[in-house]
């Protein structure tokens, strides 16, 4: 698995991938130099600005999420001097719209615009994302309370955003009738009643830093819980017979990071049992999906990654 780690690293069009496996070779493995390497890599073809390749915003907040994750697990001077310095540009950056595909509206959201490449392109349709403004919030907030214990003033600016952006995720992404976090285009009447709820929207919990209150949190994994959920994976919608245990994993550690008991590390284990089981048995890892108990896809990288982090976590 490390072998094709290292692959996606040095392969641009592959960044983001790259970067969500980074925390597993970060806490799982625990291997610093391999990671110092990975980090230097990214940095290399970043220069001054965001991760370049055809998913720029994700992979460079990815690599945000795995360099404060570094910084917490291993807290050195390269974490200091080279990656939360580099952090901090990508956000004040992102701040600026100067990262592709995206801009940043006054209460701190993040909006995607789709790239539309050809000679007469449709004009692009700005949404918010989910999966994007789950990763935002926490290297926003977590960055924030990095960069004031380091002594610099710009983590209360990042911090004021993130305040602004907690009232305007109320707002855009909570959806009170149905308990869950959904965007606005998931919550008419036919669709939302019907369909399961966002899985995206684990992101806000799963993640280290979420902008809403456990009391919500709970909320929300309640309702992922009700529907679509098996011991390999969740189904994405009703219609689809595929279940995705990336979907499982988030949902297992949206579970242990918002309840609050002390069987709840046990009970998150539970829940991902019958992957540990296949990983034990297949080496080579876990696929994107599943049907009938199937594999339908060849290994996937990130999904292995995350699998092996959270069961090391637990």
């Amino acid at each position: 698995m490390f072998e094709q780690f290292a692959a996606a690293t040095t392969d641009a069009s592959r960044a983001a991938e790259a970067c969500a496996c980074l925390p597993w070779l970060i806490t799982a493995r625990r291997d610093q130099g391999a990671a110092q390497n990975a980090f230097a890599t990214l940095m290399s073809r970043a220069g001054d600005g965001p991760l370049p390749g055809p998913h720029s915003l994700a992979a460079s907040l990815l690599f945000v999420h795995a360099a404060l994750t570094y910084g917490s697990t291993f807290n050195d001077s390269y974490y200091a001097d080279n990656l939360l310095p580099f952090c901090k540009r990508i956000i004040q950056q992102i701040i600026a719209a100067q990262a592709p595909g995206a801009r940043m509206d006054d209460g701190g959201l993040l909006w995607q615009t789709p790239l539309t490449p050809g000679p007469n392109p449709a004009p692009p349709v700005a949404q918010p994302s989910t999966r994007l403004n789950a990763l935002w919030h926490s290297v926003l907030e977590t960055t924030a309370t990095q960069l004031t214990a380091h002594g610099d003033k710009t983590g209360d600016h990042f911090e004021r955003l993130a305040g602004r952006f907690t009232r305007s995720f109320t707002k855009t992404f909570w959806c009170e009738t149905h308990k869950c976090i959904c965007p606005p285009d998931r919550r008419t009447v036919d669709s939302h009643g019907i369909a399961f709820p966002d899985r995206e929207g684990l992101l806000f919990i799963s993640l280290p830093s979420a902008p809403t209150p456990k009391t919500k949190q709970r909320l929300v994994v309640a309702a992922h819980r009700a529907a679509g959920v098996t011991p390999l994976g969740l189904q994405n919608t009703a219609d689809d017979p595929a279940v995705y245990p990336l979907l499982l994993v988030n949902l297992a550690e949206a579970y242990l990071n918002c309840v609050e008991t002390p069987t709840v590390a046990a009970e998150a284990r539970a829940m991902v049992d019958e992957l540990a089981r296949y990983l034990a048995a297949h080496p080579a890892g876990l696929p994107k999906t599943f049907v009938n108990n199937q594999p339908t896809t060849d290994p996937d990288l990130v999904t292995t990654c995350e699998a092996h982090r959270l069961l090391a976590r637990l």
